[in-house]
């Protein structure tokens, strides 16, 4: 073997090398960054999901919330769902109340992103890992027996679904919201 085979040998096992370290560093960035999607959508659904449960427990999208080893930032937007019925479909006069029974239904829209400490930004940045879901919400039916028991048994509770209750008579707080 010679001297310049020596050389061409070590420069080609040197490239390999290099090769295979920038393909495992790119693929430790997509599989870090495919992790924080993952836990922006988990933590934008539990946010959802609180809400739903109990209104009033939603942190407050100002501070970063904590979830696995990170923390995110959200922003939280509630607006009243308009839902139209078509009076001919059902041929009756009833239609007038059936919407204003379904105008009750809200749509909650939640965004999730990492906070300034993991990577992320304090305010919302398309480039970043995110999740956006939407979900529409009736204030007055409940996910479970546990949210039921949450609502109707605290006086805070009880007042919001009377709100609600209230505002069906076309009237009220809930009457207020931006239309969509």
């Amino acid at each position: 073997m010679t001297f310049l085979e020596v050389i061409l040998a070590v420069v080609l096992i040197g490239l390999l090398a290099s090769t295979i370290a920038m393909l495992t560093g790119s693929l430790q960035r997509s599989q870090q960054r495919h992790k924080d999607l993952l836990a922006t959508h988990e933590l934008a659904n539990a946010l959802i999901l609180q809400y739903v449960d109990d209104p009033n427990s939603v942190p407050s999208s100002s501070e970063p919330v904590a979830y696995n080893d990170a923390k995110y930032r959200f922003t939280f937007k509630e607006t009243r769902a308009r839902i139209a019925l078509d009076a001919a479909a059902f041929g009756d006069d009833q239609a007038s109340r059936r919407e204003r029974n379904v105008d009750r239904v809200k749509q909650i829209s939640v965004t999730v992103w990492p906070s300034e400490d993991f990577g992320g930004s304090a305010r919302f940045d398309q480039s970043l890992p995110h999740a956006s879901l939407t979900r529409l919400v009736d204030p007055l039916s409940f996910a479970n027996p546990d949210s039921a028991n949450t609502r109707l048994n605290t006086e805070e509770g009880m007042t919001g679904v009377l709100q609600e209750l209230m505002s069906l008579d076309g009237g009220g707080p809930a009457g207020d919201d931006e239309d969509q």
